[in-house]
């Protein structure tokens, strides 16, 4: 970490002395603080306020001014209330005394000399891959500004279950520590001019210790003394010089061959001759250079680069997943450079596609609210497909309401005969949809909540789910890694068999419902199948096709 931002106050001139002395950069904020608030000032106490800023702004420029580590000034935090003002008379007042550093924020994101944004919740954000699409924007918005990302990584209070669906600390920080590497390493490739993650989350806590003293409790080292996860990930995905991996998807067919880019970055200022070993391993090597995985690899692929100094490069690489079905890592460990090694380290996993049983091709499937993927997807897998409810046979036919969005209202006055279907037995399947207005058929309503982590309630049993691991619900192939495309709620779930969640347990995203004024269920998954099955698009899951097969089973088994 070569620079810090201070957070409402400059930093002490006798910390400036150990910043000038060590080389060390400080964006240093004055105090006018926001963070979004509105004071609701009048204009008599505006009047009052900026004059408190320009002094506040003068009196530390006099303070700083002859530290060079000091090479940003702060104007504001978060204030998008006065604007006009900051980025107008104020942002003048400190350039005129001092146009020898450049200025930051104001309003919400830039000023004349730089564009900042601030991604607090990129861990707070159930769809783990929504940040990294988004990195373009900033750069078209900035114009040709330097671009930094100045607070990331922040914690808001997110439910422990989140992202593990579990509360386990443990098993929490890791996955944080992995969404920040993804991330930072994102932001390396756009090369971002600054990334700062927040350090008041906790993250600098590397040993544990500090926490141990606090409470009495727990351990004072992490895994045999090793950093905390964050720790670690920023030892990596912040070094100057890394090997880093292009990859986000995590769903492969046993055996496949994969072609990934491998991004190359040199930051420093100097040449450098790297080794980097791609490493396929079962267990998580928890961010650790040294750790006991690494040296015993499923497969190990190993490359030697030489590179510029200040220099980013792509070059492909290509790797092979094994013939077994499973969960495994896929680490870029770099060395050649002073230190310890780094990594770039990403989860991966081998599924096999669904094999579609005779007695699927004997049954019937109605489909409402098909498409062109759905009519694809049925004929590439053999199955009969009508699209009228006349003679509906419960054993015989199964409903699959694809899209509930476009269904038309002569559809939607058959529900009295949806109901007699499913409660003499018949199957009937709605698939993800982003709104509901069909409380004819069952009584629910959807909410906006998207998710790439969804986890299985304990009690729960589904065969939609038959041969399939837990982990294989987190993050599903194509940015942002959806699953979920909202939650479930409403009256008809005060009686459902709830049968999966997303970020905590009470909110619903897949359950057996009962029909509105009937006796029987029918099976409503907010799980984004559609999406992922056709097999000629980047963004095609087996996991999710083995789902769907899975649901369209007329007597609810694989």
């Amino acid at each position: 970490m070569n620079a810090f931002r201070t957070h409402t106050m400059p930093l002490p001139p006798l910390w400036a002395n150990i910043s000038d002395e060590n080389g060390t950069m400080i964006l240093a904020e004055f105090p006018c603080l926001y963070n979004y608030q509105d004071y609701r000032f009048t204009p008599d106490e505006y009047a009052i306020w900026h004059q408190n800023v320009l002094t506040d702004a003068a009196g530390w420029m006099g303070r700083l001014w002859n530290h060079p580590a000091v090479v940003m000034w702060v104007l504001s935090n978060e204030s998008n209330r006065d604007g006009a003002w900051e980025t107008g008379p104020y942002h003048d007042f400190v350039r005129a005394r001092d146009p020898t550093r450049p200025t930051m924020r104001t309003g919400d994101t830039g000023t004349a000399e730089n564009y900042d944004v601030h991604t607090c919740g990129n861990v707070e954000d159930t769809l783990e891959g929504n940040l990294i699409p988004g990195i373009g924007s900033w750069f078209r918005e900035a114009k040709g500004w330097p671009v930094t990302n100045s607070e990331y990584m922040n914690y808001f209070g997110r439910p422990a279950t989140q992202w593990t669906g579990k509360d386990d600390k443990e098993a929490d920080a890791l996955a944080c520590a992995q969404l920040g590497m993804e991330h930072t390493e994102a932001m390396r490739w756009a090369r971002l001019d600054g990334m700062l993650p927040y350090m008041y989350a906790g993250w600098t806590r590397t040993r544990l210790a500090a926490r141990v003293r606090e409470t009495g409790k727990g351990s004072a080292v992490w895994k045999a003394g090793y950093a905390t996860p964050l720790s670690a990930c920023w030892h990596s995905a912040l070094s100057p010089v890394i090997a880093s991996l292009d990859l986000f998807d995590p769903s492969y067919l046993p055996g496949q061959q994969v072609r990934t880019d491998l991004y190359l970055i040199n930051d420093s200022w100097h040449d450098a001759t790297i080794h980097v070993d791609l490493l396929l391993t079962e267990e998580c090597p928890e961010f650790i250079p040294e750790a006991a995985c690494l040296d015993q690899p499923v497969a190990k692929w190993s490359y030697d680069f030489t590179l510029k100094a200040d220099t980013l490069m792509k070059t492909p690489i290509t790797w092979k997943l094994p013939e077994r079905e499973g969960n495994y890592w896929l680490t870029a460990r770099t060395t050649g450079i002073p230190g310890r090694p780094v990594l770039s380290q990403r989860f991966v996993r081998t599924v096999r596609p669904p094999v579609v049983a005779a007695a699927l091709r004997e049954c019937r499937f109605v489909v409402l609210g098909g498409d062109a993927v759905a009519d694809a997807w049925f004929q590439s897998q053999g199955l009969q497909v009508s699209h009228d409810l006349d003679g509906l046979t419960p054993g015989k036919q199964v409903v699959v309401i694809w899209n509930a969005t476009p269904l038309t209202a002569n559809e939607k006055q058959q529900a009295d005969r949806l109901r007699r279907f499913a409660a003499g037995g018949g199957r009937v399947v709605i698939l993800a949809t982003r709104s509901w207005d069909w409380t004819e058929l069952c009584d629910i309503k959807v909410g906006d909540t998207r998710g790439s982590r969804t986890f299985l309630y304990p009690e729960a049993k589904s065969s939609m789910l038959a041969g399939l691991r837990p982990e294989w619900l987190m993050r599903w192939n194509g940015l942002p890694g959806t699953v979920t495309v909202g939650t479930l709620d409403g009256p008809a779930l005060a009686a459902a068999q709830k049968t999966l969640w997303v970020r905590e347990p009470k909110t619903c995203v897949a359950a057996e419902v009962p029909v509105a004024d009937g006796a029987g269920r029918i099976l409503f998954a907010q799980l984004d199948v559609q999406n992922h099955v056709d097999r000629s698009k980047p963004g095609y899951d087996p996991v999710a096709e083995r789902i769907l097969v899975n649901m369209l089973h007329s007597d609810g088994k694989e």
